[in-house]
């Protein structure tokens, strides 16, 4: 049934994303203004950080929730024996603070699987997608300094990712080679995955041969 205001689509990411310093922070923010400028109202939720200041997203024509969480783990453990990825999933507590921006969204898009818990808390009938920026379990194990840390990682994100793809309607990756290894390593239909690679648009006319780098 057509909308008679614009979609709402609510963005979750688990690490700050303003400054956009980084690919994948360049990716979500880069998205996120696109189809805020094509008419969706797009807001972004992140965890807070002293250094994502109001100042630097003022101008941008998409909101950003900032989740005000002490993520504890991965601040004490800089040179630490597990990654990120890893840490940063375990979050008690978190569903509770972040529970009111969950609610009145059209789309819901979690990029990466370190806060898949909070799908859990959507109504069994919200449009949930996953948009991979890499293939998760693969990345994780390769970060990881140890066959300890591997292994130990390996099962958390395997859970975690699984359990995304199993409750998305749609899932993005971002090369050929990371939708049939996610078809490979998961029960999920490879028809409800799309590729959307990183950095290039091809926004040919008909007729012509011009790309643009975003």
């Amino acid at each position: 049934m057509p909308l008679d205001r614009p979609l709402r689509l609510l963005k979750v990411v688990p690490y700050p994303v303003i400054p956009d310093s980084a690919g994948g922070k360049i990716r979500g923010v880069q998205l996120s203004r696109a189809l805020a400028r094509a008419g969706v109202d797009v807001t972004i939720l992140t965890p807070w950080h002293p250094r994502q200041k109001p100042s630097l997203y003022e101008h941008e024509p998409f909101r950003l929730r900032q989740v005000p969480y002490p993520f504890v783990l991965p601040l004490l453990f800089t040179d630490r024996p597990l990654p990120y990825q890893y840490l940063s999933s375990f979050h008690p507590g978190l569903g509770w603070l972040a529970a009111s921006s969950l609610r009145g969204c059209d789309i819901y898009h979690f990029e990466h699987p370190q806060f898949a818990s909070l799908a859990r808390r959507l109504p069994a009938a919200a449009n949930v997608m996953y948009g991979s920026h890499i293939f998760e379990h693969d990345y994780v194990v390769q970060e990881c300094r140890s066959e300890w840390a591997a292994r130990v990682a390996k099962a958390r994100v395997f859970t975690l990712e699984r359990s995304l793809l199993e409750r998305s309607q749609h899932v993005f990756a971002v090369s050929q080679a990371d939708k049939e290894r996610f078809a490979e390593l998961y029960p999920v239909d490879a028809g409800k995955i799309t590729v959307a690679p990183n950095g290039i648009a091809d926004l040919r006319p008909l007729g012509t041969d011009q790309t643009r780098v975003l």
